[in-house]
């Protein structure tokens, strides 16, 4: 996770564990983008919100598929 001063967001990168070792599938990873605002919220709320559920259950289903 790394913060994006220039858009006021924090970006999340996703990658899956006992994916396949060949090179070319390594680096596979998928990468959530997160207003600055509804990850202090979530922080101070010490849940994820809808939001950024949202966000994962859009973004992260395939990567695993995509990793083998």
């Amino acid at each position: 996770m790394w913060l994006r001063d220039e858009r006021n967001e924090y970006v999340l990168c996703f990658r899956p564990l006992g994916a396949s070792p060949s090179p070319e599938k390594q680096h596979i990873c998928r990468y959530i983008e997160v207003d600055a605002r509804e990850a202090m919220k979530s922080a101070h709320e010490k849940l994820l919100t809808t939001e950024i559920i949202d966000d994962m259950k859009k973004s992260l289903p395939g990567l695993w598929a995509s990793a083998q």
